[in-house]
């Protein structure tokens, strides 16, 4: 079983991606962090299967084993974290992004939610390598 996201040690490349994509997005825009990330995470390839990590206390969705995540939630729903808009069952839902796992997809396509995940388990510490 994969280790867990909230146990995630230090990861140079990533820290160097996020370094020169999503904080050189915040430094050159002016813009939110939550906003630099949709722009991001809105380059993983839509759609994609997922699986819940956990269970959100207030979930109000079904819970399929598996899920198809259909892309974010718009910049203006996404202020305090990112929110996927993800089918479960017969239902469209929005669910925090860190609580889904990309499920048997290419790593290079879902990447930038697997930084996601890393940033928000490293709570937004990450090495700032030179770029």
């Amino acid at each position: 079983m994969a280790k867990s996201i909230s146990h995630m040690r230090p990861d140079k490349d990533r820290d160097r991606r996020i370094a020169s994509t999503v904080l050189a997005i915040i430094a050159d825009g002016g813009i939110p962090a939550t906003a630099a990330w949709h722009r991001h995470v809105s380059t993983t390839v839509f759609p994609f299967r997922a699986t819940y990590l956990s269970t959100h206390q207030t979930k109000p969705f079904c819970s399929s084993a598996i899920v198809l995540v259909v892309g974010l939630a718009s910049t203006t729903d996404c202020k305090d974290g990112l929110l996927a808009k993800v089918i479960d069952g017969q239902q469209t839902v929005r669910v925090p992004l860190e609580l889904l796992r990309p499920y048997e997809e290419t790593p290079s396509e879902v990447e930038p939610v697997l930084d996601w995940h890393y940033w928000v388990a490293r709570k937004g510490v990450i090495h700032h390598p030179q770029i």
